[in-house]
């Protein structure tokens, strides 16, 4: 039972769609030798999603995001696995992947809907930013993943009733972000309010309407206004990228565990 029915109320102003498409194939081929198997398993993989949604939970024009992304991916397994007739089994592999992801977030509107006359303490950018002054916001970046796998997995039959499995596993990742792009558009001035500056009109700071973040803002943060200068942070719109950034990390795992066998 809710006590408090209109609490779960909500209202929205940018009604989307949401779609994810995805085409996905694996191959497995084993070939024995012997006392052994040699699997072989590829796999790739194309996806594209796409949700247009209304996130300020108002019928006003606040806060609404297109999430947009593509990936596409490939991998390849090949392990040897034991079959022998004894206490001792194994199984030892190599593992490669590959995965892309383009990622594109389109805001429609940053508050569209002029905000009032009252600024609450720490809300003074949204107040200047209101009425669509930000205008279009368009946030893209593209990551790459390289995955490199060696592994082994020891099985122990210590008894009909008694087993014990001992595994490693090294993993090799980098990441890399080969793309990024913060930019507005279809903004308008900057502009400070009469209620800040006791003015009669509007003071026009940075009569720019679009341009790029991330290649204007030195620290690299796609902060839009200057506190100090009250100007916009960004340069000259331009499809240019943040510098290409990349990350290793490389790390061992091991695994332990025995069991009892049922009767």
């Amino acid at each position: 039972m809710t006590l408090n029915p209109k609490y779960h109320d909500g209202a929205v102003d940018y009604v989307g769609d949401t779609s994810t498409e995805m085409i996905y194939t694996t191959l497995e081929l084993t070939y024995e030798i012997g006392d052994f198997s040699l699997i072989s398993v590829s796999s790739w993989y194309d996806g594209e999603y796409l949700s247009e949604t209304d996130t300020d939970d108002t019928s006003d024009s606040l806060l609404a995001f297109d999430w947009g992304a593509e990936t596409n991916a490939i991998s390849q397994d090949l392990r040897l696995v034991s079959n022998f007739d004894g206490l001792f089994n194994f199984i030892a592999g190599v593992y490669y992947g590959d995965e892309d992801l383009d990622t594109h977030v389109f805001n429609p509107s940053f508050f569209g809907t002029a905000l009032g006359n009252i600024v609450p303490p720490g809300q003074i950018p949204p107040l200047l930013l209101s009425g669509n002054t930000l205008g279009n916001l368009d946030h893209r970046f593209d990551l790459e993943k390289e995955s490199k796998v060696v592994y082994l997995d020891v099985n122990l039959d210590l008894s009909d009733r008694l087993n014990l499995n001992v595994g490693r596993r090294y993993t090799d990742d980098e990441i890399t972000r080969d793309y990024q792009n913060v930019s507005r558009i279809n903004g308008k001035p900057l502009a400070l309010p009469p209620l800040l500056t006791g003015a009669i009109g509007p003071i026009i700071t940075d009569p720019r309407t679009e341009g790029t973040f991330v290649t204007g803002n030195a620290s690299g943060i796609p902060a839009p206004v200057d506190s100090a200068t009250m100007t916009w942070t960004h340069g000259p719109l331009t499809n240019a990228s943040a510098p290409v950034l990349t990350k290793s990390e490389g790390e061992v795992t091991k695994e332990k565990k025995g069991g009892h066998r049922a009767r």
